[in-house]
């Protein structure tokens, strides 16, 4: 008797300790959340290292592709997402924890090629690259640029466009300069053309996590809007302002 009510309790300590300890996960993509030389960076994971650190968990913040991030969130429960773009089709599959960052979606060229400075000229454009299940992919659809063609690394994207295997990169202002500055790259040779939609990327949790902890998650997130070091964070990764 003494045995089970040893192993009940154990299993009850476990499942409170869960609950108090959401999975954290986080899609690969940069400047916002990636993997360099082995090591996790990204202005989204510094974010959600550091609320971490201040809620007092030992979790670890697991780095994904974007689809399987964004489903994570939406299917399962006890799990917070450090950023997902917020788009209609996804209004109620999670809750919005809190705006982490905005920008817009445009559609970058290179330099002598046919640009993507008006929709009209976008639509021209043979090959758009952008990225599985992401906001971008909808955002140009959404516009009728149709010939996409999605792949999980957004960087990868960068490389065809300078590589001329696509006509055109459908992404945000920070990741096209994040991706300039990261490989040192001479500015003038992507050109930026029309935008597309903004973009607004929230801290997301899953519906099934519980409101104290997701206000936990708020609160901490506002508390370093207040302190300055959310914005120290965005000059480092050039997330703009």
């Amino acid at each position: 008797m003494q045995k089970f009510v040893l192993l009940l309790l154990l299993a009850l300590s476990s499942s409170f300790g869960v609950a108090g300890s959401p999975r954290v996960v986080c899609a690969d993509i940069a400047p916002y959340c990636f993997v360099s030389d082995g090591v996790p960076q990204g202005f989204a994971y510094e974010v959600g290292k550091e609320i971490v650190q201040r809620l007092g968990y030992e979790t670890k913040i697991e780095i994904m592709p974007l689809a399987r991030a964004l489903h994570t969130v939406q299917t399962e429960d006890n799990v917070i997402s450090l950023w997902v773009g917020r788009t209609p089709d996804r209004e109620r599959t999670v809750q919005w924890v809190s705006l982490l960052f905005t920008d817009g979606f445009y559609v970058y060229t290179l330099k002598g090629k046919p640009d993507g400075s008006t929709l009209e000229k976008a639509r021209l454009l043979k090959v758009l690259g952008a990225n599985i299940a992401a906001a971008n992919t909808q955002a140009a659809r959404k516009h009728g640029l149709n010939s996409i063609e999605a792949i999980s690394s957004n960087d990868n994207n960068g490389r065809k466009l300078l590589a001329e295997r696509i006509d055109g990169w459908v992404t945000t202002q920070s990741a096209a300069e994040y991706f300039i500055n990261r490989h040192a790259i001479d500015p003038s040779l992507l050109i930026r053309g029309v935008m597309l939609d903004d973009y607004l990327a929230y801290v997301a949790a899953s519906l099934g996590l519980e409101a104290t902890e997701v206000n936990r998650w708020r609160n901490a997130l506002q508390a370093m809007k207040r302190d300055g070091s959310l914005a120290r964070l965005k000059t480092k990764y050039r997330i703009r302002q």
